[in-house]
């Protein structure tokens, strides 16, 4: 039954009826009705579950959302998503379930192997993941050197490079001081080198190219210079355990930048036993005495 309250104004001697009193021991539920008398108060504003972390309409169980009065019904608001937080092995509870890392398969995949983020690789052939350990298997050719099936054949010494692969070695000054490049490898590797003029002198720009093989391989030397395929400068074929040398000489043309790139190829010439034993070492070193001009 719907009170009445009057309301006598003394000064006026009036009378005014409220007819929606507020009620203040009502409890505003989310319903759609004004519980409490008071249209000022938001529809479910007593609601004890209001604002509390919800999950919404997917299969995951992370609160993403929170409790809403929308249309006189408490709704998970905010987490509307299609898509799940699933479970990926990185010691977490992704999929807010209480197990970490179920399903995962530590035993048979490559990329968490025995645990997680222990990753199989082999550049140089395949890898698997048999009971909680890597197993590469090597492409011909390639072998596993240092003993560590994680970074599977890591040595492919007759990979057949092209000049187009080449690395950039580096600069140094051909006609002035006694600077050197050196690098060490295991494999076959197209470099380049650019031998720099750096005297104002009427002075040749010169170099020398030496590679040392390792035991149990031998390599040999091919130095180009100019473009990229372009014609043979210098060679050397050393059997195995004797240096490889190539020199270059440019003569000074004046009033011309006189820097040459030289495409240094290290190229496997055979093997013994083993294709493992160490890594060769090559050294490129300007401003050396060389008689004669090798490129023009």
């Amino acid at each position: 039954m719907q009170r009445l309250v009057l309301a006598c104004c003394v000064a006026t001697a009036s009378c005014v009826i409220d007819r929606h009193p507020a009620l203040p021991d009502a409890v505003e539920l989310c319903n759609g009705v004004d519980d409490d008398g008071d249209p000022q108060t938001a529809d479910g504003a007593d609601e004890p579950a209001l604002g509390d972390p919800c999950d919404g309409p997917d299969d995951d169980l992370c609160p993403a959302g929170r409790i809403a009065c929308v249309g006189g019904q408490l709704v998970c608001e905010g987490d509307d998503r299609k898509t799940d937080d699933v479970e990926v092995c990185n010691e977490l509870d992704d999929d807010c379930d209480g197990m970490v890392d179920e399903g995962i398969d530590v035993d048979g995949d490559a990329n968490n192997c025995g645990f997680c983020g222990h990753a199989c690789a082999n550049a140089n052939g395949t890898t698997a993941c048999v009971a909680g350990a890597c197993v590469p298997t090597c492409a011909a050719g390639a072998s596993d050197c240092n003993a560590n099936p994680d970074d599977g054949c890591e040595v492919f010494r007759n990979r057949n490079p092209t000049c187009t692969m080449a690395v950039a070695m580096g600069a140094i000054p051909g006609d002035l001081g006694t600077e050197s490049l050196e690098l060490v490898g295991t494999d076959e590797a197209f470099f380049d080198v650019l031998v720099r003029e750096e005297s104002s002198a009427a002075q040749a720009i010169t170099a020398t190219i030496t590679l040392d093989s390792p035991q149990g391989a031998n390599f040999d030397l091919f130095v180009t210079c100019g473009s990229c395929g372009g014609a043979l400068m210098g060679s050397s074929k050393q059997p195995a355990g004797i240096q490889d040398t190539v020199q270059f000489r440019h003569d000074d043309v004046d009033l011309v930048n006189d820097d040459r790139i030289l495409h240094v190829e290290v190229r496997f010439a055979s093997a013994s036993a083993t294709t493992c034993g160490g890594e060769w070492h090559l050294k490129v070193a300007g401003d050396t005495i060389v008689p004669a001009e090798t490129c023009p």
